[in-house]
């Protein structure tokens, strides 16, 4: 008897947020900065198909 399977995996991930704070060291431009806010998260979809013989 011949086996097969199909697999389908999903997984949700969520790192959470970070405030950064991007200031100038170059001298270019003192007493300059940014404000950026990272978000890390995203989805993973996974397929498979096993056939014996």
């Amino acid at each position: 008897m011949k086996e097969r399977t199909l697999r389908l995996d999903y997984t949700h991930y969520d790192l959470g947020n970070q405030n950064l704070t991007l200031q100038d060291y170059t001298g270019l431009a003192p007493g300059q900065y940014a404000l950026m806010r990272a978000r890390t998260s995203g989805d993973i979809v996974k397929a498979g198909f096993n056939f014996g013989f």
